[in-house]
């Protein structure tokens, strides 16, 4: 792959990050509206507010996808999560500036299909998990979030419902 491939292909997935980023904190501060109510005897029955979307797929392909790009991938998503939360913080007269967020990322597979899967908490009050995925010439986005410090499976309920039928396969065990 020559130079000029290798920049016009780093300087897309720029974009995708961009994109993705600005799309899981705004989800993540505007949080579920949906008045549903929870249950804490069972996590597969917790309310979960699940979104997905897809944009093209600029270049990105699952041989790109590697460490780097879901280290950034991570980072952009948590630096605008931050950020969002701080901006709302400041609009509601709220002084306190520090986001306490947690991260945690790994590459999964959904049949042949690699995704890249963020977790955030801060610990007591949400969580989300976002996935993505290459197919076809698409990026696609799935995004789960949980006013629970409970972990979102991936394996069974809501959001696992959701990424099978995003991506066309359930993820792998």
């Amino acid at each position: 792959m020559s130079r000029t491939t290798k920049l016009i292909l780093w300087a897309l997935s720029a974009l995708v990050f961009a994109v993705a980023a600005i799309w899981v904190a705004t989800l993540y501060v505007n949080g579920d509206d949906s008045g549903a109510p929870t249950s804490l005897h069972n996590p597969y029955t917790l309310a979960t507010t699940v979104h997905s979307a897809s944009q093209p797929s600029e270049g990105l392909t699952n041989e790109t996808m590697d460490k780097a790009f879901l280290s950034r991938l991570e980072q952009n998503a948590r630096n605008s999560i931050q950020e969002k939360v701080r901006a709302k913080r400041f609009a509601a007269g709220e002084s306190n500036s520090r986001v306490d967020l947690s991260t945690d990322s790994a590459y999964l597979r959904a049949g042949p299909i690699k995704l890249a899967v963020i977790r955030f908490s801060d610990g007591e009050l949400s969580n989300q998990v976002f996935v993505a995925g290459v197919v076809g010439e698409e990026f696609r986005k799935v995004i789960c979030t949980r006013d629970s410090a409970i972990s979102i499976s991936l394996l069974e309920g809501t959001c696992a419902n959701e990424v099978a039928r995003t991506f066309g396969h359930a993820v792998a065990q």
